[in-house]
């Protein structure tokens, strides 16, 4: 008396288990540490922008400047 030959779904079942467990030990591995950013002799980073323009923005829109005390009454808390 022989065990009948599993079906389908249980090698699709066996196969997907087996990969979770290789997911899982990946998973479980230590992240490669991180330095710190590499700066200079100066300690400035090795970057900076120059003429550089902010616009702020609300849910209205563009929010007025921070200093337009005129426009300020329409933007509560802006």
């Amino acid at each position: 008396m022989a065990l009948p030959r599993p079906g389908f779904r249980t090698w699709l079942t066996l196969l997907l288990l087996a990969l979770g467990g290789g997911l899982a030990l990946l998973d479980l591995r230590d992240p490669s540490p991180t330095g710190q950013v590499p700066r200079d002799a100066a300690g400035e980073p090795d970057f900076y922008l120059e003429n550089a323009r902010l616009t702020r923005f609300d849910s209205r829109g563009p929010a007025p400047p921070a200093g337009d005390h005129a426009a300020a009454g329409a933007y509560p808390g802006g």
